[in-house]
Parts: C-alpha cells; sequence; structure tokens
C-alpha cells in the first residue's frame, strides 16, 4: 500500500525529471524505504553477469590488461567483478587488472567497469538512504 502511494505520487506529476528519476531508482532498488534489502539482489545479480562476462565471455583471456608488468597476482574473475561493485571495499583486483578496450570485444568490457563503478555508488546511496530513513515514508 505504501508503496503504492509513493509510484502515485511520482506519476501525479509537480515533480521535476530528476526527482521522477530518483523516485523510479529509489522505488527499483530499495522499494521507496521499505525493501532496502532489494540493493542486495542487485548487486547479487550485477555481480553474476559480470562473472559470466569475465568467464566465459568473447575474448575473456586476452581482454585484461595487467598494470604492474607481469607482477600482478593472478586474475581472478569473481574477485575482480565484486571488486568493481563494492564501494568503499577494496580486493585489490582492480589495482592490478583492468580491461583492454582496443582489444577486440574489449569495449564490452571497459563498459561494464564503468556501468558497475555508476551502479555501487547509485545502490550504495538508495541502501543508505533507506537504512538510515532519509526516505521519506510518508
Amino acid at each position: 500500500m505504501a508503496i503504492a502511494k509513493q509510484k502515485a505520487r511520482r506519476k501525479e506529476g509537480g515533480l521535476r525529471w530528476w526527482a521522477r528519476a530518483w523516485s523510479k531508482l529509489l522505488g527499483m532498488t530499495v522499494g521507496y524505504g521499505y525493501r532496502p534489502w532489494l540493493g542486495g539482489f542487485w548487486i547479487l545479480g550485477l555481480w553474476l553477469v559480470g562473472v559470466g562476462l569475465f568467464t566465459y565471455g568473447p575474448s575473456h583471456s586476452h581482454v585484461m590488461l595487467g598494470l604492474k608488468g607481469g607482477q600482478e597476482p593472478k586474475f581472478s574473475p569473481w574477485i575482480f567483478v565484486l571488486d568493481s561493485l563494492l564501494p568503499i571495499v577494496n580486493l585489490r583486483q582492480r589495482d592490478f587488472w583492468i580491461p583492454n578496450g582496443a582489444r577486440p570485444w574489449g569495449w564490452l568490457y571497459l563498459d561494464f567497469v564503468l556501468f558497475a563503478a555508476i551502479a555501487r555508488w547509485a545502490l550504495a546511496a538508495a541502501v543508505v538512504a533507506a537504512l538510515t530513513g532519509l526516505i521519506r515514508k510518508d
């Protein structure tokens, strides 16, 4: 009922475009503050997509570029994608590896990493806002 009220509030109008976009993002990611656990499902889904891409994607074995001239730890798709999705936490894979956009299909991997960087902060902001009560539930 409360979520339906928030959806109706957004559709009524009177909100600026950025407020409608933020409202839609909050609805999809944390259920307007009533379902903050949804953020975890988004991270899990993005992590599974990323692991699939970096493990089984086209040219996956030749697209990663080591940044330390052979002194890198072994590349782990599981940890690299998690490192790309978690804000604040540093699992040190991104310190050593980056997708090479010049390689065939490298743009796809680079775009995923850039999308993950935006998604991690947007999801973190939405979850923190939901947990701390910054999202109005009236």
